[in-house]
């Protein structure tokens, strides 16, 4: 895979997430998600991806509502490179702040017009996967 292979415009169509046991479970719902990955060929990327159920807010958004919200999705921005059957997101801006000035490497698979990225498996083995499609180059 090449960095000219991912460039464009991709649609989240997934998220799993597979235990050891095998067990599947989908934490942004059953999907499709709304939410977009995009690998510009200038080298930036961004993605935003919202639960298949995002909450509705009040009208008088307390705190504590708003921090919910922001739990049912993932949003950053940043630089990317492949690196052999990886890439990384070396993100400069994110809706969770422990990411920023972080590199989050993501095993890919590309098979014609749809991709998989995977993080590392977590510390009990359970492992995502997060599937795109193409909407444009």
């Amino acid at each position: 895979m090449t960095r000219d292979d991912l460039i464009g415009t991709w649609r989240t169509t997934g998220h799993a997430l597979v235990a050891k046991d095998g067990t599947v479970t989908h934490p942004f719902g059953p999907g499709p998600h709304p939410g977009n990955l995009v690998y510009h060929p200038n080298g930036t990327v961004s993605v935003l991806v919202i639960r298949t159920d995002p909450m509705r807010l009040s009208s008088v958004q307390a705190p504590q509502e708003r921090g919910a919200a922001l739990d049912r999705c993932v949003a950053y921005v940043g630089t990317w490179e492949v690196k052999g059957d990886t890439v990384q997101h070396h993100i400069q801006t994110s809706i969770n702040p422990d990411w920023v000035g972080t590199t989050q490497v993501r095993s890919a698979r590309l098979e014609g017009d749809t991709l998989t990225l995977s993080p590392p498996p977590d510390a009990h083995g359970t492992v995502a996967r997060i599937s795109w499609v193409r909407v444009s180059r």
